[in-house]
């Protein structure tokens, strides 16, 4: 449960402000049909995520016991040194409605391609034991972010504080590298 949870509450966070969450925007405020858009974004993002699950546990198997401390907190680094980097602009891309599943599964898993949410993922297959427990987190906490994006559209995209949230993302990052550490000395 604790790698649920954990998984669950630092991918939601790596999701803030992210690619995938401007996507969810994007297509949101631009098609009806958000039920299909749903669909199809979980099965790219579940699929994604999945396959970095499985690739990190297998990476760990030959990673030194005690290089992976640092390695995982060296990851969470590199997500709070990504979040507080400013994204650009993602340029509108034109979808029919008939290819809407297949086009969002498949824009959705390239979207998580060397995303924060992955090296959240590496990061905690490397420090938790619960693989299902990490997998199931890490798409809760996607889904949890993402989801509701989807519906809000541009609603509620002029008021978001992006670059607030980011900074408290970033921390959280921080701690976790901290705590990381701190736990395996």
């Amino acid at each position: 449960m604790d790698a649920f949870l954990l998984a669950a509450g630092l991918t939601a966070v790596a999701e803030i402000g992210d690619r995938s969450l401007l996507l969810a925007l994007l297509l949101g405020s631009r098609y009806t049909r958000t039920g299909v858009l749903f669909l199809g974004m979980s099965t790219g993002l579940i699929l994604n995520l999945v396959l970095v699950g499985l690739f990190g546990s297998w990476l760990f198997l030959f990673i030194p016991a005690p290089w992976q401390p640092w390695i995982v907190s060296g990851l969470f680094m590199l997500t709070a040194l990504w979040l507080l980097r400013q994204e650009g602009s993602q340029a509108a891309v034109q979808l029919s409605d008939r290819k809407l599943f297949v086009t969002s599964a498949s824009a959705f898993f390239i979207m998580e391609m060397a995303d924060k949410s992955q090296l959240t993922m590496l990061a905690l297959v490397g420090s938790q034991s619960s693989l299902p427990g990490v997998i199931l987190g890490a798409i809760c906490g996607t889904l949890a972010v993402v989801g509701p994006a989807l519906w809000l559209g541009r609603r509620l995209s002029p008021v978001l504080p992006s670059r607030w949230l980011s900074r408290v993302g970033a921390t959280l990052f921080f701690l976790a590298a901290g705590s990381t550490l701190a736990l395996s000395l």
